[in-house]
């Protein structure tokens, strides 16, 4: 394998200007929701038009269509009931380890893991 000889100066790379606006993205499903799930916490996302603005999660720093929420038992209930009060019906979840799972949840049986 040939390696490239690299010159002593850096190369600078062309910056792009800023974005006036955010890109436009298509809603494709107005009852889904999207949980990004760590270990000590779950972030939670809805449509924006599925949840009226909130005073706590303002405060937070947060849209009010996203929420922060523990990932203890009942946080795991508070999850649930928020999804139901904005009318959700599918959920995306984004994980990279074995966290997902309550070792409560009867899916932790289930033979295939």
């Amino acid at each position: 394998m040939s390696q490239r000889k690299r010159s002593g100066k850096p190369r600078s790379k062309a910056s792009r200007p800023p974005r006036a606006q955010p890109p436009v993205r298509t809603l494709l499903r107005r009852d889904a929701a999207g949980i990004d799930v760590h270990s000590n916490m779950h972030m939670v996302g809805v449509p924006a038009e599925s949840v009226m603005p909130a005073a706590e999660t303002a405060a937070a720093g947060l849209p009010s269509n996203v929420r922060r929420f523990g990932a203890n038992s009942w946080d795991l209930v508070a999850i649930a009931d928020w999804l139901r009060g904005c009318r959700v019906a599918t959920v995306a979840m984004e994980s990279t380890g074995t966290v997902t799972l309550p070792s409560h949840h009867p899916c932790f049986l289930c033979p295939l893991k």
